[in-house]
């Protein structure tokens, strides 16, 4: 009896074993509600399925629904022309650990790319005509970063590193896009064509490539940005055409501490409104909306009792010969103020104005002039000189 139960089993476990070694192994397959080797994203719209390519995925997904691109090497495109959400696993100390061999391209609105490490010998990153579009945590690197694109709407780059032998970031046009570029680095030549609306940068840095160039065809505000040595900063075609945009910037450095106003040409200070630190470059005065680069071309524009207001600190003497007023702005004239040479009696108010002059006189008067100085400083050999005095 003991002998037959033994040999019973025996023949059971070699059938097990033959069933064990007969078994199909289970290949991979698109729209598979289980995961098997050769998946390499899953899509996620209520129900999760598994595909052998981005491509499969990407296409089968609906607007809202999410693609996740499994950790390692993927060589191929990817094409996002819906409302979806690709993101990129990541290892467990979240650093990237998707690599896509292609380029991204977008033509969607609501679409998110995230977590993503994109290497491309052309373009990395396209964007045709998008709009609340996201690109967040990535990295693309390639003889462009993101090139012929167009914006509808909003385009954001957030915690994103974009590095182009030429270009960086260019944007060809499209109405009514708005760029804004957040915590990100950036190599290459980035520039934005006259029909996108405004462009935000913050937080973010630019580092040294083949072309240091950032230029701008509309009103733009840049903020806590750091910039190359050899950087240059322009609006249009070294500011040709581009009378009245305002481009402003606070909190921005360069790398090398050197003077950040060194960025801009000159034709670029002259024709658009660029400001650092909420004062507009170049520009020394302003009389009600004019704007003047010396405080001569300003005093001799003023009107009778016009109110000159004072933008820059002024190096030299400032002669006064009409009634007006000089609203110093909290400045500084490192000189003397003359109101001695008037051929009439005038009438002049200083104010909120500091007047340094250790050499000589902060204000001469003559008696002729009627002078109110207001929360004012002065400083000179005499602070107030009269002279004709009878």
């Amino acid at each position: 009896m003991t002998n037959k139960t033994y040999r019973f089993a025996a023949v059971a476990a070699v059938l097990l074993a033959l069933l064990v070694f007969a078994a199909p192994v289970s290949a991979a397959e698109d729209g598979a509600t289980e995961m098997v080797e050769g998946h390499v994203a899953s899509l996620d719209n209520g129900t999760t399925t598994y595909y052998t390519s981005i491509k499969n995925a990407t296409n089968a997904a609906q607007n809202g629904d999410t693609v996740t691109i499994f950790s390692g090497t993927h060589t191929e495109d990817i094409s996002v022309n819906k409302a979806i959400t690709v993101i990129g696993e990541t290892d467990v100390d979240g650093n990237l650990a998707v690599f896509i061999k292609g380029k991204v391209s977008i033509n969607a609105m609501d679409a998110t790319i995230k977590n993503l490490n994109v290497q491309n010998s052309g373009n990395a990153g396209v964007i045709n005509n998008g709009a609340n579009v996201l690109i967040e945590n990535c990295k693309f690197v390639g003889s462009n970063g993101f090139r012929y694109c167009y914006a509808t709407g909003l385009v954001t780059f957030k915690n994103t590193i974009i590095t182009g032998d030429t270009y960086g970031i260019h944007f060809d046009g499209s109405a009514g896009g708005k760029i804004v570029i957040e915590n990100c680095e950036i190599t290459g030549w980035t520039s934005f064509a006259g029909t996108i609306e405004k462009v935000t940068i913050s937080n973010s840095k630019f580092l040294t490539g083949n072309y240091n160039v950032l230029r701008f065809y509309q009103n733009a505000e840049v903020t806590n940005t750091v910039f190359p040595a050899g950087m240059r900063i322009d609006t249009g075609n070294g500011g040709v055409g581009m009378e009245g945009i305002e481009v402003k910037f606070n909190g921005c450095s360069m790398e090398d501490n050197s003077n950040f106003e060194e960025v801009f040409p000159d034709s670029v200070i002259e024709k658009s409104d660029v400001y650092v630190e909420d004062v507009i470059l170049g520009r020394i005065a302003q009389i009600g909306t004019t704007y003047y680069t010396t405080i001569e071309g300003a005093l001799e524009d003023a009107t009778k009792e016009a109110t000159v207001l004072l933008l820059d600190n002024v190096d030299g003497e400032v002669i006064v010969s009409k009634s007006l007023t000089i609203d110093g702005n909290g400045k500084t004239i490192t000189g003397m103020i003359n109101l001695a040479n008037a051929d009439e009696r005038i009438a002049v108010v200083l104010k909120d104005l500091t007047i340094n002059n250790p050499s000589s006189y902060a204000v001469k008067v003559a008696t002729e002039a009627d002078v109110t100085i207001a929360d004012s400083t002065l400083t000179g050999y005499n602070a107030v000189y009269v002279v004709n005095a009878s």
